[in-house]
């Protein structure tokens, strides 16, 4: 099938998408790393991505050295990861204007604010559990026990991962001021 897609074949198109089209939203989904909630237009820009890469690659296929999926795999990872690396090179390096270290309602503007910053580059560096919780926290509001309760972890743990996701982020958009 690849050897035909190399050709430009549409039904040989047609037919790698109706086979590997899971494979390769699965992929993406992970690349983007929202297990709770994830932003559907990314995966398909994503997946849309891997797709044309494979179309692209598809004459560099040998059935000696692998089987079809393997390959498809292999590109798509490279590609999702290309794309990542991409992301996270355009992350802002501007401070915030909020005192982090303040507990309370600054606390939360930080939040607000580290989320409105071009929220999946910055993000994208970040655990995916890890910002899996930070969206439930800010985005839907739960509260540590409510995310404890969902994800199965102590609230003392659901607090301290968050506070440590929000340094990560802290680190990653202002290496000076972490380190100060």
């Amino acid at each position: 099938m690849l050897a035909e897609m190399a050709k430009n074949d549409p039904r040989a198109v047609q037919e790698f998408l109706d086979r590997y089209s899971d494979l390769v939203k699965f992929l993406a989904r992970r690349s983007i790393g929202f297990r709770f909630n994830f932003n559907s237009a990314d995966v398909d820009d994503a997946v849309q991505d891997a797709c044309i890469a494979v179309w692209r690659a598809a004459s560099r296929f040998d059935p000696r050295l692998g089987s079809e999926k393997a390959f498809v795999a292999m590109v798509v990872r490279r590609r999702l990861i290309d794309r990542q690396r991409r992301r996270a090179s355009r992350i802002s390096t501007q401070a915030f204007e909020v005192d982090p270290e303040d507990r309370g309602a600054s606390r939360e503007a930080f939040i607000d604010q580290a989320l409105d910053l071009s929220t999946s580059a910055v993000l994208s560096g970040i655990d995916p559990q890890h910002r899996a919780l930070l969206e439930m926290r800010v985005v839907h509001g739960q509260s540590n026990r409510q995310i404890a309760k969902i994800t199965g972890m102590k609230p003392n743990k659901v607090r301290t991962t968050i506070d440590r996701t929000l340094a990560q982020l802290r680190e990653k958009l202002d290496p000076d001021s972490a380190a100060a």
